[in-house]
């Protein structure tokens, strides 16, 4: 049974041939995963769907099933978490049956070492069920929500895809390579991934994290004296901060550096301005490179190989991922009823088929895709699914229809904008509160602008702490009339805006 392709694999393997194994493993998720979920168990009862029709996630449509939205999963994340039910033989049948569907051999093997070595089985089957990690995702209250990652798929295939991440970023660099990784640390994957990517291959790596934990001054003295020359971390950090801090305290960097992004996609120009910026301390060639993730991706990161050449999907045998388009009458409900399948332009949705920990099947992302290209990439040579410009939902009323929240991103921090809003109301003293998301070249800012029901100076410097204390960022407060946030100007009043500065 293979948790993962190895890069040599993905060079060699055919479409064809990595599909199979897909819809292999698709098959054995369906039928011995997704029972010991509450939520799929009750979907498959309601809909009488026998998980034993479903062949392939073609068949997900065919049968009539919904695509989930984030706000389903948020409500209540246990019931998407797979929890085995019986004994300790139950739960053994259960894990042999998966490994079955896929390998025989290698169930063979293992059913036999029931009778040889219990502990290593035991042991074996643990790290195969049991979360090791959580990736935590923005919740619907002031506490995120967890995607359950298990020890199997963290130590083995998160390993793998690493060693694939690192054949990507070295191969622009030479000689001596430094990693100083930028990303706060917390638990979200991508502090953990640069952290493995540089243990695996750098010769030295800082063991850095930003976002506090080390003051930016700091993070910009340990990079020039130790000739930092591959750097991750969110664009916004390294060319707004990182790199004016730099170019302030005159540090020079190696001639050739490599910048690694794991936010939202960068654009072109903000590429541009890191490589002028760059210059200023003595970098010739800055080679840019980004990465996209998600929590509901699991360890299922997507790097790019070289600039432009779209996130490479290096691990198929943990999701598959397709583009769909909805029907408009959908976009207020919770479920996904009417959809359908598209080759070019639309919105990404996941099928998790890589064991057990949380599992999200026909999971809406909701970010938007131009294409998805199946060809052999002419840069690194893998036959793997390259996704075209995945743009994150910035409009407020989209964000809403897709997936039943809205989100933005300030200062690293993902934050629920919806629970927000209904946390700042809460408070005793409000009448009515907007939050303003405003989009700036040094980064988004976060604006609350709150009615008040009485004259009370505390109540703004309420709204920061509750904002500090749940969100780790601290806000701008304009207290305004209610008159003032449903003016002509804006036609009717919106709860929640997004704003380019």
């Amino acid at each position: 049974m293979k948790d993962y392709l190895t890069e040599q694999e993905l060079k060699r393997f055919s479409f064809k041939n990595i599909r199979g194994l897909q819809d292999r493993r698709f098959q054995a998720t369906v039928r011995y995963m997704l029972p010991e979920t509450k939520f799929y168990n009750r979907l498959f009862k309601e809909r009488n769907i026998d998980p034993y029709d479903l062949e392939s996630v073609r068949d997900w449509q065919k049968k009539g099933l919904p695509l989930v939205k984030k706000s389903v999963f948020r409500k209540r994340p246990k019931d998407f978490l797979v929890q085995p039910r019986g004994n300790k033989k139950d739960i053994f049948k259960k894990y042999i049956s998966f490994i079955n569907h896929q390998h025989k051999r290698k169930a063979a093997k293992t059913a036999f070492s029931a009778l040889t070595n219990r502990k290593k089985l035991q042991k074996e089957i643990t790290d195969f069920f049991h979360p090791k990690m959580p990736a935590f995702s923005g919740g619907s209250e002031d506490v995120p929500v967890p995607v359950m990652i298990t020890a199997r798929q963290k130590m083995a295939n998160m390993q793998e895809i690493v060693k694939i991440i690192c054949s990507f970023v070295f191969r622009h660099t030479k000689g001596n390579t430094v990693g100083l990784n930028l990303f706060p640390y917390a638990p979200h994957l991508g502090w953990h991934t640069v952290h493995m990517c540089f243990e695996h291959g750098a010769n030295l790596n800082l063991c850095t994290a930003g976002g506090g934990v080390l003051p930016t001054s700091k993070l910009v003295e340990l990079a020039g004296k130790s000739n930092a020359n591959i750097i991750a971390g969110m664009s916004d950090y390294i060319r707004n901060r990182f790199l004016d801090e730099a170019i302030k305290k005159g540090i020079r960097l190696p001639e050739t550096v490599v910048f690694v992004n794991g936010a939202g996609r960068i654009l072109d120009k903000e590429r541009d301005a890191i490589k002028e910026k760059a210059k200023k301390i003595g970098v010739k060639k800055a080679v840019i490179l980004d990465v996209f993730g998600a929590s509901e991706f699991k360890e299922g990161l997507m790097p790019e190989c070289s600039t432009h050449s779209g996130f490479h999907n290096i691990a198929p045998l943990t999701n598959i991922i397709k583009t769909i388009s909805m029907d408009p009458a959908e976009d207020r409900k919770d479920l996904v009823e009417e959809w359908k399948f598209t080759k070019n332009r639309g919105y990404a949705s996941v099928w998790n088929i890589n064991g057990a920990g949380t599992l999200l099947e026909g999971f809406l992302v909701g970010d938007m895709v131009d294409g998805v290209v199946e060809r052999r990439c002419p840069s690194c040579g893998l036959n793997v699914q390259r996704i075209k410009n995945i743009d994150r939902i910035r409009n407020v009323e989209a964000q809403l229809a897709v997936m039943g929240i809205a989100e933005g991103k300030v200062k690293g921090s993902t934050i629920n904008l919806s629970a927000l809003r209904d946390m700042i109301i809460n408070l005793e003293g409000i009448n009515e509160a907007q939050i303003v998301l405003k989009k700036l070249e040094k980064g988004d800012e976060l604006i609350i602008r709150p009615v008040f029901s009485r004259k009370d100076k505390k109540l703004a410097e309420k709204i920061k702490v509750l904002c500090k204390d749940n969100f780790e960022v601290t806000p701008k407060v304009e207290p305004k009339r209610i008159e003032d946030l449903s003016s002509p100007k804006q036609l009717k009043f919106h709860g929640i805006l997004i704003e380019d500065g």
